[in-house]
């Protein structure tokens, strides 16, 4: 007896590759949610930036009501040119 026909097991895996390299002004935006680790948070943003050979990311960190410690270092961030969300509670 003969199996029935999948048109899936024909068909070719989609693309999973974005290629931003091809001149064009497309941007990425990436949004990190964070709460009260910036030492975390600064890993993360340095390996964005390390990952990165191209400028066309643009990195909005959400934080979920962190401490005054946190405060000041996204109050860093900011100057620096990284867009902050900051919520009221977590």
């Amino acid at each position: 007896m003969d199996q029935p026909h999948n048109p899936l097991e024909s068909a070719s895996p989609p693309e999973m590759v974005i290629d931003l390299h091809d001149g064009s002004d497309e941007q990425v935006t990436i949004v990190v949610i964070h709460h009260d680790r910036p030492e975390y948070l600064n890993l993360c943003l340095q390996s964005i930036y390390v990952c990165s050979n191209l400028n066309n990311y643009e990195v909005v960190v959400v934080d979920n009501a962190s401490g005054q410690e946190t405060q000041e270092y996204l109050d860093v961030l900011e100057q620096e040119g990284i867009k902050i969300i900051r919520n009221k509670e977590n």
